[in-house]
């Protein structure tokens, strides 16, 4: 989060801390994708094991429909605070109200939502090593 904000306030002639930040961003960003696919298998299993039934292709359907559902709200969010903030596209250089609402929609905006994405994991935490190889250990007894 404090690397997004403080890519943000980069001044525009620092190209090179700019690059650097947008590198220490990077594993990040990544994660933010990769991490909720890579807990889907869990969840799928938690469901069966819970309910005895198998429904992963719905919990994958789901999600795939969540994650563009998520990228269109943003998309448009981020489109709407352009248009308010005056951004016009043909000019070269935009005014000071357009860069400023880049700079936040790009910067602090998403370090927030990261920020209370980490709380409520630390609040609610995913399951445990040791509670998903006992919820595997319970599906081998009932031969799932």
């Amino acid at each position: 989060g404090l690397f997004l904000v403080g890519l943000a306030l980069v001044p525009p002639d620092s190209w090179q801390l700019a690059l650097l930040l947008g590198v220490l961003v990077g594993p990040g960003v990544a994660a933010g994708h990769v991490l909720p696919w890579a807990m889907l298998p869990d969840v799928v299993e938690a469901d069966r094991l819970e309910n005895g039934v198998e429904r992963a292709g719905a919990f994958y359907g789901v999600m795939t429909f969540l994650e563009k559902v998520g990228t269109a709200v943003a998309l448009q969010a981020m489109l709407v605070g352009l248009q308010l903030a005056g951004y016009d596209r043909d000019l070269d250089v935009q005014s000071d109200t357009a860069r400023l609402a880049m700079v936040v929609m790009l910067g602090p905006v998403p370090a927030v939502i990261l920020l209370g994405a980490s709380i409520y994991a630390v609040l609610r935490p995913p399951m445990t090593r040791a509670q998903h190889a006992a919820a595997l250990a319970a599906l081998a007894v009932r031969g799932e």
